[in-house]
């Protein structure tokens, strides 16, 4: 079974009401395995740990599944933020706690700290973890898209200094809407609700 972790841009039922769907709801069509996908929207890596949305995924996994894990979109604003999804700064062991709005305190981690904590979770289960970048949001300059954030940049450190794969599928996307052209994307209505969350054609179009 390959399992995703992650947020609307895969999430089986997107968001906006049916409008859009993720990458996930699809991606089934493409493998000879079961797919078990969990991404939620809304989340970011502090919130599906915080939240239990781990735990009831690693709970089911078993040895030599798959745990795809994608995050980056809503991982933004910082810890304080009135979102209460953004990670702390850094790529370490970085913490500060913050009193969140139910009055409940948390301790806030950084996001390679999150990350790394599922890939040893679905490790020590004898699974194998992939991390892939997010999703790119739509957005050209003279013809191109361009580079992600920081969250990019930082499934690469972890994939990296813990020897798993990474599919870096924020630049593979990227570069086949370039060669569609922007007008292609437009005229197909890819992005119907904003500029984030894929219709159905694109979102299939991401799990291809």
């Amino acid at each position: 079974t390959i399992f995703i972790a992650g947020d609307s841009t895969a999430d089986e039922y997107g968001a906006n009401n049916g409008k859009t769907n993720g990458w996930g709801k699809y991606f089934r069509d493409y493998v000879t395995c079961n797919v078990n996908n969990q991404a939620k929207s809304g989340q970011s890596a502090r919130t599906f740990w915080r939240d239990g949305r781990w735990n009831s995924l690693i709970a089911g996994v078993s040895r030599n599944d798959y745990v795809f894990i994608q995050f980056g979109h809503n991982d933004v604003g910082g810890p304080h933020n009135a979102s209460e999804k953004g990670s702390n700064g850094g790529e370490g062991d970085e913490t500060v706690t913050v009193t969140r709005s139910n009055g409940q305190q948390e301790v806030v981690h950084t996001f390679p700290w999150y990350i790394r904590q599922m890939c040893n979770q679905v490790i020590n289960k004898g699974a194998k973890p992939v991390l892939l970048s997010y999703t790119p949001n739509f957005s050209f300059t003279d013809g191109k898209v361009g580079e992600g954030s920081r969250f990019q940049g930082y499934m690469k450190l972890v994939a990296n200094e813990m020897n798993i794969p990474y599919i870096d599928l924020y630049s593979l996307i990227a570069r086949k809407w370039e060669e569609l052209g922007e007008n292609y994307i437009k005229s197909n209505n890819w992005f119907p609700t904003d500029y984030k969350h894929t219709s159905p054609v694109a979102a299939d179009f991401n799990a291809q």
